[in-house]
This record gives C-alpha cells, structure tokens and sequence, in this order.
C-alpha cells in the first residue's frame, strides 16, 4: 500500500495548530457556523482555514498572501509551515527578515554590488540570503514604495532576481507575503500586476482567546524550542558571508542544511514531508478532475464574469450595463473579468480543498470555495455591489466576503439556468462535454449551435459559441 500523503498533510496541519500556531477550526465553505455543521454531523468541513490552504498552496509551488490586522501572526505562521515543510531552521527566517519599509531601495530589499570587489574594478553583486531561499517570507509588503513593488514583482512572477546587470535563477520558489489594511500609515497600494502573482488570499488565523491562550502564551518559545536550529544557521550565515559571490556553492549549502534540519526534526518527533513527497502530493491533487456539475459552473460562472450583452467583454474602460440582458449577471458587479492565470489558480485551489477532504473528485462546493479564496485580490467591484457588501453583516473579510457574494450569485444563475426542462442548458452541457478542446467542430455544429442558443441570455451560451467558433477556424487552417 501506498503512502498515505493526506494524513501526512493533516499532521503537520494539526501538529501546527496544536503546539506552535492556534487557530480556530471553521467552515472551509464559508457556508455555516461551527455550531451548525457539529449539530448536522459534518465537522470534518471544520478546519483550520488559513494554516491548511496555505500548507497546501505552498506544496502546489505557489504564492500566498496573508492579509489582516497587525500582530495577527500572519508571518510567524508562515515562517512555521516554511520551516516544516522545507526544513529551513526557524532562525533563518527570524534572523534574516524581510519587512516593507516606504524608504528601502533594491539595495536594501534583496540585492547590492560587493564594494571590495568593485574597488578592484570587478562588477560583482550578491543576492541577500532570504532571497536564495526556496520559501520566502515577505512581511509587510504594502510598506515597499510603488518602484520597488515592480522590482518585487519580476522576481515573485519569474522566480529570478535582476539587480543591474545581474540574475539570479532561484528554481521552484515559493513567496508568501504578509500585509497589513492599506489603511495604515506608511502603506502604499499594492500593484494590481505583482498581486497577480499570489493565487489564494488568506486571512489571519483567528484564536478563541479562551481555549487557546496556553498556546498562544507559549507559541515564541515552542516555535524556538521545536523548530530551532542556532548552531547550524550560525554556521551556514558564516559560510554565506565567505561565500557570497558564489550563487551555486550557496546554493548546495541551503539543500546540507535542509537535510541537516530534516534529520533534527525527525529526532525531534515532527510531523515531516520530505522535500522529495512534496512533487508527489501535487501530482495526485492536480490528478483530480471536476464532476460534470462542477466544470458547467466553473465555465458558468467565468462567463458571467467575463461576457457582456451589450459591450461584448467585461472591460475596465466601459461603464457598467444598463441592458436588461445583463442586470442579473456578474458583468454589472465587476468592473473587469478574470484572466488566464486566475482560471489556474481557481482550479487548483478547488482541487486542493477537495483533495484535503479526501473526495475523488472536485464538486461545486469546492469550487465555490475555491473562488473566494482565489479571487479576492482579483474582484474590482462597482460601487453599488461593494457598498451593500460592505454594509451587510457578515463573517468574513470584506474582500472574502465580495467573493462570497459573486459566487452566491453566479450559482442562482447557474440554478435557474440549468433547469432540466431548459434546452439550451441541455445542449450547452452537451457541447462542453463533448466538443471544447477534443472533438473537431464541423460548420453544421456551429449553425445548430446558433440555432439551439441565439434565445439564451445565460452569458454561457456566449462563451459556448465562441469555443466552437475558435474550434472551428483552428482545424479549418491545418
């Protein structure tokens, strides 16, 4: 038998939220209350949201941001799963922290020229220690000028750090960055093109200062205690410090010291996953496939978002629709659809839910959760929608709760749309299931096509006959 990767992951979930990082267990689905889902028998939707996705994003290889109030532990619990996950020392990332600050230059953030060197009229520069790291922590990153967010995000994007005429290819590297409401004095906006770049947003883990205070009280010298390693990092920052210049000998040093840190932890009695099994869980949760249901509201839903009767495209330059035809969808919501990158991070993020509650495959619960853990950052909501959001009571963060609210919307359309009694939904199931991205569409499918959807409002049947429109021509100039 196999290696059980779930259970795995749920150690090292619950060994956190036990002993180093309380949070309180709430609904993955954003849906009910903690008392609700205990009278109803269904606790095993009760987790520790934010440490569980950002465990999970982090061994799917991508970027995390962790927004909330200060001194929430956004970073510390970061700093914890990058320590556990990748066997990085806990010092190293206390010791070598990278925090916003509105006046900091590249030089100061992640890179400089070795002076000695220069003097010697050699061009050589060196990347700063946190920034060769294969999990890097960025706190405070709303505190980082609108210039140096740029230079920040060509390395989150592209994994590769430039400074003058420099590079520094840091392979499979993972970012989460913790940032406090932009309301806060010495706080920038943050750049819509580096926010991108993070595919889920979390809040911070939230504790009941009851039940949780004894681990709350104790987190500092636990996280130490377990998680520590002085002697060795003191000992590779020597060895960085005389060394540098040289990219690929620091570099063989971080992986002896994350084998170093692996065997200390064993001995220690902590939850593990080798660097070698984290490739291994993300192929089995990207293995997993949506039921038929699921993809029709994930294209249901795109669609709305993305399609306007009256303009064509859901584009920032227009001002929102007044055509009858549009009013119930999400095009008069938001300001501007979603792109490619975030249809990825959707899908993953629907995946990883449904793969942690042990399903076969992806339902629309996941990927209804999944949509407001993906999108938020994403969601330019006109006025109207954002300020009954705002004013309504809720239980989720405001850009949480937007989420919420779209998706909430787009599956009453789906609803209404997908009426078993509806032939254009029955076609338009048809035609995904069996044309998009496999079967070659003849011009007799397209003038059906016209014929079956030319009375459906539903933004579906749109994104439907352009697919087998682009279908069409792709075969027609082989």
């Amino acid at each position: 038998m196999g290696v059980n990767y779930r259970a795995k992951v749920r150690k090292i979930v619950d060994y956190i939220n036990t002993n180093l990082i309380a949070e309180h267990p709430t609904d993955i689905y954003c849906e009910s209350s903690t008392y609700e889902l205990i009278e109803e028998g269904k606790e095993h939707r009760l987790i520790p949201v934010t440490t569980t996705l950002l465990v999970l994003n982090s061994i799917m290889g991508n970027n995390t941001l962790i927004e909330g109030d200060i001194g929430k532990g956004k970073t510390r619990l970061a700093c914890v799963i990058g320590s556990l996950l990748y066997q990085i020392p806990i010092e190293v990332f206390d010791w070598r922290r990278v925090v916003g600050s509105p006046g900091a230059t590249v030089n100061d953030i992640y890179a400089t020229h070795d002076i000695a060197e220069l003097n010697k009229g050699r061009d050589v520069a060196f990347l700063y220690l946190p920034f060769l790291m294969p999990f890097l922590v960025i706190d405070e990153l709303n505190r980082f000028s609108e210039l140096e967010q740029n230079r920040i995000r060509e390395g989150v994007a592209n994994d590769v750090w430039n400074y003058a005429n420099h590079s520094w290819k840091i392979i499979k590297q993972i970012v989460v960055s913790a940032i406090n409401p932009e309301v806060y004095g010495g706080t920038f906006t943050l750049n819509e093109n580096l926010l991108d770049n993070y595919s889920i947003v979390l809040w911070p883990p939230e504790y009941v200062e009851l039940e949780d205070a004894q681990i709350v009280e104790n987190a500092d010298r636990r996280i130490k205690e377990m998680l520590g390693l002085e002697e060795k990092v003191l000992e590779f920052f020597k060895f960085y410090k005389e060394n540098k210049n040289d990219h690929e000998k620091i570099c063989r040093k971080i992986k002896e010291l994350q084998e170093i840190t692996y065997e200390a932890y064993e001995k220690r009695g902590l939850p593990l996953i080798h660097n070698g099994e984290l490739e291994k869980i993300k192929e089995q949760i990207e293995s997993l496939e949506f039921d038929p249901e699921a993809k029709l509201f994930f294209y249901s839903l795109l669609a709305e978002a993305n399609y306007s009767h009256y303009y064509g495209r859901n584009r920032f330059e227009d001002p929102k629709s007044n055509s009858s035809h549009d009013k119930e969808y999400l095009s008069t919501k938001i300001k501007i659809g979603f792109a490619g990158r975030f249809m990825k991070d959707w899908e993953n993020t629907s995946k990883m839910i449904a793969w942690y509650l042990g399903k076969d495959k992806v339902d629309i619960e996941d990927v209804k959760a999944g949509f407001i853990f993906s999108s938020p950052r994403r969601i330019f909501p006109e006025e109207e929608f954002y300020q009954k959001v705002l004013n309504s009571g809720r239980s989720l963060p405001l850009r949480h709760a937007l989420a919420k609210e779209l998706v909430k919307i787009a599956y009453q359309n789906y609803t209404d749309f997908s009426d078993q009694g509806n032939p254009s939904f029955n076609y338009i199931r048809k035609v995904i299931n069996k044309f998009v991205g496999k079967e070659v569409v003849t011009k007799e499918d397209l003038k059906e096509a016209r014929d079956m959807l030319k009375h459906a409002d539903h933004p579906l049947a749109m994104l439907v006959l352009e697919s087998m429109i682009r279908n069409y021509l792709k075969h027609q100039r082989k």
